[in-house]
């Protein structure tokens, strides 16, 4: 299901609407996983780095 954002912007520009790609949906996502050795590597983002779980979103996404 896809979702969409709401952009607000200031003045008098009107309001613009931008499809929401979530992490898990993203081609720059990379899921955590446990390796043989029991070690997590958590996920990430090619672009952002760690920390991002899979239903957060962000501008930069692009979807698969």
């Amino acid at each position: 299901m896809k979702e969409y954002i709401m952009i607000k912007e200031t003045g008098n520009a009107p309001i613009t609407v931008a499809e929401l790609v979530r992490c898990k949906d993203c081609k720059h996502w990379i899921p955590g996983k446990i390796t043989d050795k029991d070690d997590f590597i958590p996920p990430r983002c090619k672009r952002n780095g760690d920390g991002w779980s899979a239903d957060e979103f962000c501008s930069n996404a692009e979807r698969r």
